[in-house]
């Protein structure tokens, strides 16, 4: 096992992140806005209204738009495939601005988030490269909190009262029987801008991340649910920014299992099928560690240790299935099948229900699920 996960080769995986330019947290988030945040290839607008003039004297505005999109498609497959990643992402994020620069009536905040964050990608360099993405992230929320608390309509709850009149809110007409429709709009008017304000300036301080990024998936997680809007690329671009602050190993892990446990080598199994960057370094636990009866769920028959520190139990196997690139793949896709069947579907609930137990083992307590494991599997042959 190599001591580094630099030590060889990109493959072209595109489920794989490892042993490229990049740190494969960033190179998740990149994947995932490629395929989930940038325009359809039917969407991508010609020039028009330009907010640069220097863009009215293109001869042919389909020309530069079918130039832009065989750019985006062969960036985009590079970038997928692990090959010239920084550049790929770069140009990716370069062509996202162009267009947005070269028509005014697309401009949008979640195109431009996308834009930038890609670029940031591209312009990554060790040390300290990760810091801007997290301080684009850092200046959205700022942003978005500043110009909500300067705005009177956000103050007075009177654009979301707006809101919540032209997009029916289902939950907003309910809770108006107990609460006068005004006050609640005030009401979330301000637990808006608050959580925002909050968000931008806990990003800044590190041992407030893990604090951080849980607000601010609940938060998103929350709107896109209650309001069944998507908010653009949003539901998508801002949880997977969260990668970028997350410490991510820069070698292989170490996991402790007991092979006498049928569930360990079970679970070695099929771990071992998802894990394409070979992230996990499995080894026996010492002969010492197998002799705890079988019912002591506290027993330490599967634990996982790295530089960001020691998870043992169920903990041990979900902070491994964390560390898997396709993990992150899956859920952004589970997201956009799920925002689609909630946008045909006249019962959006159980599409959010699914969703949300689809991905439910990645949030369970330690605890229940180290009963589950015993519960469902025997432990011992």
């Amino acid at each position: 096992m190599a001591s580094s996960l630099s030590a060889r080769g990109a493959s072209w995986n595109p489920l794989s992140c490892a042993h490229t330019a990049l740190p494969p947290n960033l190179l998740i988030i990149a994947k995932i806005m490629t395929l989930f945040c940038l325009p359809r290839p039917s969407a991508w607008p010609a020039p028009y209204l330009p907010f640069v003039s220097i863009f009215d004297s293109i001869p042919n505005p389909m020309a530069f738009r079918q130039g832009m999109l065989f750019v985006v498609a062969i960036a985009g497959l590079a970038l997928c495939c692990n090959r010239f990643v920084r550049s790929a992402s770069f140009v990716l994020g370069g062509a996202l601005l162009l267009t947005i620069l070269s028509n005014r009536p697309f401009f949008a905040n979640n195109w431009f988030l996308c834009a930038t964050v890609l670029l940031l990608i591209g312009l990554y360099a060790a040390p300290g490269g990760l810091w801007l993405v997290r301080l684009q992230i850092v200046v959205m929320y700022l942003g978005a909190g500043v110009d909500k608390l300067l705005e009177p309509a956000w103050r007075s709850g009177q654009f979301f009262q707006f809101f919540a009149v032209s997009v029916p809110l289902p939950f907003y007409s309910g809770a108006t029987r107990l609460i006068p429709a005004h006050t609640l709009a005030v009401l979330m008017s301000w637990f808006t801008i608050i959580t925002e304000l909050l968000l931008s300036v806990a990003f800044l301080f590190r041992g407030w991340w893990k604090y951080a990024i849980r607000g601010s998936l609940a938060f998103h997680f929350a709107l896109t649910a209650l309001t069944r809007e998507s908010f653009g690329t949003f539901a998508f671009a801002v949880p997977a920014c969260m990668l970028a602050f997350v410490e991510w190993p820069t070698r292989p892990v170490l996991i402790l299992y007991d092979p006498d446990y049928a569930f360990c080598r079970r679970v070695r199994l099929w771990l071992t099928r998802f894990d394409f960057d070979r992230i996990l370094d499995w080894q026996p636990c010492p002969p010492a560690a197998s002799h705890a009866p079988a019912t002591d769920t506290r027993r330490e028959w599967f634990s996982l240790h790295s530089d960001q520190g020691l998870w043992t139990g169920y903990a041990g196997i979900r902070q491994a299935i964390l560390y898997f690139p396709v993990t992150y793949l899956l859920i952004a896709a589970g997201l956009s099948v799920t925002l689609k069947w909630v946008s045909h579907s006249s019962t959006p609930g159980l599409a959010w229900l699914v969703f949300v137990l689809a991905v439910l083992p990645l949030a369970a307590p330690n605890q229940l699920g180290n009963m589950l494991c015993y519960r469902l599997v025997r432990p011992r042959d």
